[in-house]
């Protein structure tokens, strides 16, 4: 089947291939001259109605779809923003490892809503939660490895913060409050640069306080940083200015709302941050602050379109990136010794992509005679942590948390399981089962 848009001078053809059931659409030509801007806006338009009837999103080029120099240069020209490609890396703290430092228990939420609307707008998406000092450097190294012009880089944080020498820190979980060290600390420069440097627009979101702390130690002219490229690329959105904190309650940080609501319209970039504050204001006094600028109608909406001229070797790395840092490994059954009718039945979740939610259920179940205990001690020689066991309908339900990203694969997980039996005998049984792929590969992220 053809569709056929016409425009003023050019047409644009879709062809639609089915083999082996499975549907794609694949772009065999377009030219746009510059007098075809409405045009191609319908043109995009109807692909996108195309693409909803028959229940296949237009994706990039790994299925066929290629945009010509002719586009890009009249895209540019004429002001039609596109993404290469469209990533975010958000970091949440709110589990500190020192006392002194309060726990933030709405860090989950904000992450967690946030890694929900940027999904929704098409962008790759990597969500970790309490980590430390060289964990955030290494994923902010890893963030940037693959980007490259005309790539969305996202980069939000929510937890402890404050700011020193005209820069905001965020505080890791290994950090120390007595007295806290910005070089223990990562610098917004720090961020800024990490993304500039790859020549990708990048956007920072800093979602915590900007508090400054007299008895803070501040930082050595190596570890302060600086901004040295031009900031038309590249656009930071604080949630308070400096000297104010931000507040949450216990759903989620006021800016994060305000945030996440705003996305929910197709807001251009460069007036995020005044809508953000309008929406603050129906909340709390809180407003946020902007530094730097994107030019043009640039929006977290905008399409992801693949240049004939771009890195695609790169770019498709970045993807893998992606793609494993939000895999899970496979449910597996496991058989139990000296219980020839019962298996042991595991299924995993990523909650974040540095926490795996893990379920163990007995089949068949045997009344409530049985229960299936996590080895903690073994997986923190693992290097993990595991929270407390839940037990619902059955299923016992547990969390490896916090997994370092230098962690040498496999990783084993040590159960106990427990049968009592109607004599009142108990069988003690040790199920070990590796995982041979874990769903946040060190070599990624």
């Amino acid at each position: 089947m053809m569709f056929v848009i016409s425009g003023t001078r050019r047409v644009l053809c879709y062809l639609e291939r089915i083999k082996n059931t499975c549907i794609q659409l694949v772009l065999v030509h377009t030219i746009v001259s510059s007098r075809q801007k409405n045009a191609y806006g319908c043109a995009l338009s109807y692909i996108a109605r195309v693409s909803e009837c028959i229940g296949k999103p237009i994706q990039n080029s790994t299925e066929g779809v290629h945009v010509l120099e002719a586009e890009r240069s009249f895209m540019l020209k004429e002001g039609v923003p596109f993404a290469q490609e469209k990533v975010a890396l958000l970091i949440g703290n709110g589990h500190y490892m020192c006392k002194d430092i309060e726990t933030l228990k709405a860090v989950e939420s904000d992450i967690r809503n946030l890694h929900t609307t940027l999904t929704a707008l098409e962008f790759k998406v990597i969500s970790l939660v309490n980590l430390k000092y060289d964990e955030m450097i290494k994923a902010l190294d890893q963030f940037c490895m693959h980007l490259q012009s005309g790539v969305y880089a996202l980069f939000y944080y929510s937890g402890h913060g404050f700011s020193c020498n005209n820069a905001t820190y965020l505080i890791p979980i290994d950090a120390k409050n007595n007295p806290l060290k910005c070089c223990d600390c990562i610098s917004s420069h720090t961020i800024e640069n990490h993304i500039k440097g790859t020549g990708a627009i990048g956007i920072a979101l800093l979602d915590c306080c900007k508090v400054s702390d007299k008895s803070t130690l501040p930082p050595s002219s190596s570890d302060a940083g600086s901004s040295t490229v031009n900031s038309s690329t590249y656009i930071e959105i604080s949630a308070c200015n400096d000297g104010f904190r931000a507040f949450a309650d216990e759903n989620g940080s006021m800016f994060n709302k305000a945030l996440v609501q705003c996305l929910k319209n197709k807001v251009k970039v460069h007036d995020l941050d005044h809508m953000i504050a309008k929406e603050m204001r129906l909340q709390c006094s809180q407003r946020p602050h902007r530094t730097g600028t994107i030019h043009g109608d640039m929006t977290l909406h905008d399409p992801i379109m693949r240049l004939l001229d771009s890195d695609t070797e790169k770019i498709d790395l970045l993807l893998q990136q992606y793609s494993k840092a939000n895999s899970v490994p496979d449910p597996v059954s496991l058989n139990i010794e000296g219980e020839p009718y019962l298996q042991l039945v595991l299924s995993f979740s990523a909650e974040f992509c540095n926490v795996l939610k893990v379920k163990a259920k007995i089949l068949p179940l045997a009344g409530k005679n049985i229960s299936v205990v996590v080895d903690k001690e073994f997986m923190k020689s693992q290097g993990v942590d595991v929270s407390s066991d839940q037990v619902s309908d059955g299923t016992f339900s547990f969390k490896i948390q916090s997994i370092p990203f230098n962690l040498q694969l496999p990783l084993k997980l040590c159960m106990t399981v427990t049968v009592k039996r109607s004599d009142g005998q108990e069988n003690v049984v040790n199920c070990v089962h590796q995982l041979k792929e874990k769903f946040v590969d060190s070599s990624l992220i």
